[in-house]
């Protein structure tokens, strides 16, 4: 997940096919505000909306199977399929904050604040419990 210049969440997907990532001035249909990319590339599963300055805010991105979905504070901001899915060898498979290609880290970190980070794996971790 990464978060774009605008401060839209944006997941970035390596390793998967009928996954659409495309170079700006793109985004996708479920986008209903401008996004600054500035060097950034455009993910299928992207926030509806940019997040808030200075307002905590709660962001859940679930996969079940092929079908994948971020919630901000309790409401799905978007959603995409797809085709199928490979964990790359080699790549960092989960970064939060960061952007990766291979082991290598190739953007700056996101300075701000990250808490309560949670990563469940398999069919026996439900997202979390989303508040109305």
């Amino acid at each position: 997940l990464i978060l774009t210049n605008s401060l839209h969440v944006v997941l970035t997907l390596y390793g998967a096919t009928g996954y659409d990532m495309r170079a700006p001035p793109w985004k996708p249909a479920c986008v209903q505000d401008d996004v600054t990319f500035l060097g950034w590339w455009g993910g299928e599963l992207m926030s509806a909306r940019a997040l808030t300055v200075g307002q905590k805010q709660r962001v859940v991105f679930s996969r079940r199977g092929q079908d994948l979905s971020l919630y901000v504070d309790g409401s799905e901001s978007c959603k995409a399929s797809l085709d199928s899915y490979t964990d790359p060898s080699g790549f960092v498979p989960v970064s939060i904050g960061a952007h990766y290609i291979g082991d290598q880290l190739t953007k700056a970190p996101f300075f701000g604040k990250i808490e309560n980070t949670v990563v469940k794996r398999g069919s026996l971790a439900p997202p979390p419990a989303l508040a109305p």
